[in-house]
């Protein structure tokens, strides 16, 4: 994966077409500038991680672990309070809202796959597979493994 190819899809996942007037929309919405830092911290090395960390959590309250690995079509509809772990394996076509955590436990990350969304104040941790097309409810626990399709409440 590429920078310059994640932060495309990131723009096409929200805007469908490019265009200058949706290029100025992209820098100027929360939603989707948020995913151009989150991307920033994913690809950078060393040091550069650090800052666009720090301003991630200064800016956004986003904490945003390093090892974290995100597929393309990014989206970050309400971009507060979102913790993503450090070991976690997030795919393709993401959608993550408001006061997320996706974390560890027991030292365990989550792999969450392809066309999955997570809604407010939910909560995806341990070592666990979320397959894809699954649909996680606000106000969710999750710490077991979902099969493809899951719609959970």
């Amino acid at each position: 994966m590429k920078f310059r190819q994640a932060v495309k899809s990131d723009f096409m996942k929200s805007y469908k077409i490019f265009t200058l007037s949706n290029s100025i929309k992209f820098l100027i919405n929360p939603a989707t500038r948020v995913t151009l830092f989150i991307r920033c911290a994913q690809f950078s090395p060393g040091f550069l991680f650090w800052i666009f960390r720090n301003f991630l959590i200064t800016f956004f309250n986003i904490d945003f672990g390093k090892g974290c690995k995100i597929g393309y079509g990014l989206r970050v509809p309400h971009p507060i309070g979102i913790v993503f772990g450090g070991g976690s394996i997030i795919g393709n076509n993401f959608t993550i809202y408001q006061n997320v955590t996706i974390g560890n436990k027991r030292d365990y990350y989550p792999k969450i796959n392809d066309n999955v969304t997570i809604y407010c104040n939910s909560v995806v941790v341990g070592k666990i597979v979320v397959e894809d097309n699954v649909i996680i409810g606000a106000l969710s626990f999750v710490d077991k493994s979902l099969d493809m399709g899951t719609i959970v409440r």
